[in-house]
């Protein structure tokens, strides 16, 4: 079932792309630097998501927005320590949330387990009820495991 929000934004910026190519491209790249970073990253995230396989109409606008949000301050917050724009590091920080995304909603629990989720997009999930409540759960501090 594809998503009737976002009809499979992979599919057709992977056929204009191949179709007539550089001026629907570079039109397109003109818009995502004049539209607000919150609404394309948003597309992107979506985008990305759907490369990765998923079915974006189970996510709903709510939580892709605060993903999304919560990508943003974590990119401004990384560069800022870096010293260089947070805006050149937005595109490879959403890949790769949609990926780990993708994969803690689709079960891929082998992956998940050799790094380690990060706590925010776990606690944004379980908000909008993507996640179970014991699912991704950390121990409390002290704890054996």
């Amino acid at each position: 079932m594809s998503d009737p929000r976002y009809p499979e934004l992979y599919e057709r910026d992977e056929a204009r792309k191949s179709k007539s190519g550089a001026i629907q491209y570079l039109i397109a790249a003109i818009l995502g630097a004049v539209l607000p970073v919150r609404h394309t990253g948003k597309l992107y995230l979506v985008r990305e998501l759907q490369k990765c396989g998923m079915n974006t109409a189970i996510i709903p606008a709510a939580c892709l927005r605060d993903l999304t949000d919560e990508a943003i301050r974590q990119c401004k917050e990384q560069s800022s320590f870096e010293g260089r724009s947070w805006r050149s590091t937005i595109t490879p920080h959403v890949e790769q949330i949609a990926f780990l995304i993708a994969c803690r909603l689709g079960g891929d629990n082998i992956y998940m387990s050799a790094m380690r989720w990060p706590d925010p997009f776990v606690d944004i999930l379980r908000k909008h009820g993507l996640l179970p409540e014991a699912q991704g759960k950390r121990p409390p501090p002290g704890a054996t495991v």
